[in-house]
């Protein structure tokens, strides 16, 4: 239901700190694919559904 963007450490004791929350989907996210510019992210959801995201 909802897609968490991170922003990735080398810390040994952390993985990364989570940066945004995308909320939107009434179902489980089962895919994410980012554009190469990295301005838009498109997510595909078990509710059936497509979103389109503006990550700037």
């Amino acid at each position: 239901k909802t897609i968490i963007m991170w922003k990735l450490t080398r810390d040994e004791t952390n993985y990364g700190i989570p940066q945004r929350a995308l909320r939107g989907h009434s179902h489980f996210v089962s895919d994410v694919v980012i554009s190469s510019d990295g301005q838009f992210a498109l997510s595909g959801s078990w509710d059936g559904t497509l979103r389109l995201w503006d990550l700037t």
